[in-house]
């Protein structure tokens, strides 16, 4: 438009004079002036910092990585701890590798136990590594990372020989109950409470002396073994790390009893993947082995007596239950744990918010009569679900799938139509009071309040730029989360609507200190002299003061602190605002005896 402006002008001078023809030398001058719009640039900069977990202090030379569809993009981070690197734009998994700090995660749910396999040595886990969005310039993003602690070991079979190709692995010894109280006919849901390294380095091969590494967080842990010719270690082979220790350590191998074969179905083919159990009361059958793809098992033991085991694979009944008589070297081959051909007492479908079938999701079945069992099963690759061995009465099936929501439905079995729709997700856009420009890690951990139900879904780097954030893809439901940055870790629920925006507000970030003026008085209203008022800060004593003749009282304390005051007889308590304001004024009520405070 600017370039045509004098042709305007020119124009309108000549007044009634005809304008002279337009020349074609002009129309291309015309068209040049279009600009077109500036295309995103090809990658975009990721800036933040690592810093040491526990101590907050910033780590140098470690190497950073975002894992993205296109593989790993990697930088170091420098003296003071910060890094940049440059990417395109996605998702990406976002942690460090080295040898002396690690990246951790908490592992979700394991629905099937199973012993160390090779192919799990040093493989990195993406489900612990958490999700960071990149759609622009991306600044202040927070790794943070832990010292490791180093098992050197050896290990050798029952006459001191070293023994080559053992799998060892460190598992966490903190593991809660499975799900619910009453009694599980199939596999046992297992939680870990505690940190696993990303790399999987809590896991590794015995080379030809015997010798193998482990470097996982400090914990305690139960070291297990699985070997070709072998059950297990033999005797308690527990052991507790603190952050940076070296711990070397010998173990052998028991021969222990070994049972292997295979599963058919009724029909002689091999079934899917599912569960080895043994039975460890009456009615109560639990998870100690896994069936693999094609059928196969390998159940071992240390222990010495009658075993009772059977197999239950995924979307198929349990086999009958068999009895083997264990003694150390005892080896039972070529056993055959057939399923029976039974129908299904409760069966159906899982679908998305869309109708798109969702495969291989995780269904579980919780009874609601007293004295009924609980169960779990899997879907198939059509979304196609089922469950045996139920009794008729009332259960609440819920169902969960990252970035698809979950499900809720109440049955009465027998009943083979069960259509179970997920919510879909929603999205978040909240504020930070103290963050300006930053990142935490957010965790989603279930939906509902009366009756939880676990959300299966990726913990995520969240980037907040002038003190605003947002969260896409979050299931929609009543959402309980954790938002942990730095050593602060606040727990938040916020109603989640499909296809709808929900806001929150999280007490995140470093508090600005402030002046806060106040007056302490009794429970007539009268100011209190000389009263003593303490300021505290994440639940320690900051600083203190004592009220002047009028009760009043000045200090200086970050937002969010609170305020306790006493004068030996009554006490009363008040909280500093988070406004970012210079100057707050707060009173305290001294209401309550000091020996009931």
């Amino acid at each position: 438009m600017m370039r045509l402006l004098p042709v305007l002008l020119a124009l309108a001078a000549c007044g009634d004079k005809q304008a002279p023809p337009a020349t074609k030398s002009r129309l291309p001058e015309a068209e040049a002036t279009v600009v077109p719009a500036t295309p995103p640039s090809a990658t975009v900069a990721v800036r933040g910092s690592v810093l040491d977990r526990d101590t907050r202090e910033p780590v140098k030379d470690v190497e950073v990585v975002l894992r993205g569809a296109s593989g790993d993009v990697t930088t170091r981070s420098g003296a003071d701890g910060t890094f940049k690197i440059s990417v395109a734009r996605g998702a990406y998994r976002a942690f460090v590798r080295d040898l002396r700090v690690m990246s951790t995660g908490m592992q979700g749910r394991v629905r099937l136990r199973t012993l160390p396999r090779t192919e799990h040595a040093g493989a990195a886990d993406e489900k612990l590594m958490p999700l960071l969005e990149v759609d622009g310039d991306t600044t202040g993003v927070e790794l943070t990372v832990t010292v490791g602690a180093l098992v050197n070991g050896w290990i050798t079979d029952p006459a001191g020989k070293p023994e080559k190709d053992v799998v060892v692995t460190a598992v966490s010894v903190e593991r809660p109950s499975s799900r619910g109280t009453t009694p599980t006919v199939r596999p046992a849901v297992v939680r870990r409470t505690a940190p696993r390294p990303v790399l999987g380095t809590d896991t590794a091969i015995s080379d030809a002396d015997g010798h193998f590494i482990l470097r996982v967080p400090a914990g305690s842990y139960e070291l297990v073994a699985s070997s070709a010719k072998y059950a297990g270690i033999a005797g308690l082979s527990e052991i507790v790390l603190t952050a940076g220790a070296h711990l070397d350590t010998n173990l052998t191998l028991a021969s222990g009893c070994i049972i292997t074969g295979k599963v058919v179905t009724a029909s002689g083919t091999p079934p899917h993947d599912g569960a080895i159990e043994t039975q460890l009361g009456l009615e109560l059958f639990g998870p100690t082995g896994r069936v693999n793809a094609d059928g196969t098992f390998k159940w071992t033991t240390t222990e010495l007596g009658t075993v009772l085991i059977r197999a239950w694979p995924w979307q198929q009944p349990a086999s009958e239950t068999r009895s083997f008589e264990c003694t150390h070297g005892k080896r039972h081959t070529n056993v055959e744990l057939k399923l029976p051909n039974a129908e299904p007492d409760i069966a159906g479908t899982i679908s998305d918010a869309y109708g798109n079938p969702v495969p291989l999701a995780y269904v579980d079945i919780a009874p609601l009569d007293p004295g009924e069992r609980g169960q779990q099963e899997r879907a198939d690759a059509s979304g196609h679900w089922e469950v045996f061995d139920m009794r008729a009465g009332r259960y609440q099936i819920t169902a969960s799938a990252a970035g698809r929501g979950i499900a809720v439905e109440t049955i009465t079995a027998p009943r083979r139509d069960v259509a179970l729709h997920l919510s879909g997700t929603g999205r978040i856009a909240g504020t930070t009071t103290d963050l300006v420009d930053g990142s935490f890690e957010l965790t989603f951990h279930h939906c509902g309040a009366a009756d939880p139900i676990e959300v299966d879904d990726d913990a995520r780097i969240v980037v907040v730029r002038g003190g605003r954030f947002t969260v896409e893809r979050v299931p929609a439901c009543t959402l309980t989360m954790t938002a942990r940055w730095r050593d602060k870790l606040l727990t938040h629920a916020v109603v989640v609507e499909p296809d709808r925006t929900a806001s929150m507000e999280l007490a995140l970030g470093a508090p600005r200190d402030k002046k806060v003026r106040g007056t302490v008085r009794d429970n007539a209203g009268k100011p209190v002299a000389n009263a003593r008022v303490t300021a505290l800060v994440d639940h320690r004593e900051a600083t203190t003061v004592r009220s002047d003749h009028d009760g009043h009282f000045e200090l200086t304390i970050p937002g969010g602190a609170q305020l306790v005051a006493g004068n030996g007889t009554l006490v009363g308590r008040a909280t500093v605002g988070r406004a970012n304001i210079a100057t707050e004024q707060v009173d305290i009520a001294l209401d309550t005896k000091a020996e009931d405070f």
